[in-house]
């Protein structure tokens, strides 16, 4: 994506890590994802040879870094705005609600239980699998989807426990059918 930076916003990126931007429509200091969930970690900065844009290499979390949910503002292919499809906003909504409980811990979150008890986590998905082999070889479609809804919620929340992102989920998938395309996937840098 591309957005304004002041001095005050690259203070306060360096500072905590997280990107922010100067608005110019509101003419305030913007933490990116703090209203949506979508947040920047800053992976690196650079300043280009004349000093007067800095490029940010960031791993983002949550749906994506366009306001549409997609993970990037730019696709050369587009000549209409990109319309989400319902089951990308559906995961960006689940993967938001993790995010949130693991933050919150409230007592009663079945999810805050979970993120906060590794193995059980992991149980979890292990049986919720076993659940939709069940499912799928005895008990038809309808308990088949409602079983691979759990594996998926489940899988979800073990993502987030174990500090993987989707987004790397989706590279390996694009890496595995085209392996060539590995580079324009995904440029991977662990945070420092």
């Amino acid at each position: 994506m591309v957005a304004w930076a002041d001095r005050q916003a690259l203070e306060a990126t360096l500072a905590s890590g997280e990107m922010h931007y100067h608005s110019r429509r509101t003419g305030n200091l913007w933490h990116k994802g703090e209203t949506t969930g979508s947040y920047q970690r800053l992976v690196s900065l650079v300043a280009d040879c004349d000093s007067d844009t800095l490029l940010a290499t960031v791993r983002q979390e949550g749906v994506g870094a366009c306001h549409t949910g997609a993970l990037t503002c730019f696709d050369p292919t587009l000549d209409e705005p990109l319309e989400v499809p319902e089951d990308v906003r559906i995961l960006g909504t689940l993967l938001e609600v993790i995010t949130q409980r693991s933050r919150e811990l409230p007592g009663d979150s079945y999810t805050a239980r979970l993120v906060g008890d590794r193995a059980l986590a992991l149980r979890k998905v292990a049986e919720e699998a076993i659940e939709v082999v069940i499912a799928a070889g005895h008990q038809g479609q309808d308990r088949t989807c409602e079983e691979a809804a759990d594996l998926l919620y489940h899988l979800l929340v073990v993502l987030h426990v174990e500090g993987i992102d989707l987004q790397d989920v989706w590279a390996t998938l694009a890496q595995r059918h085209n392996p060539r395309r590995t580079q324009d996937v995904r440029l991977r840098q662990d945070p420092p």
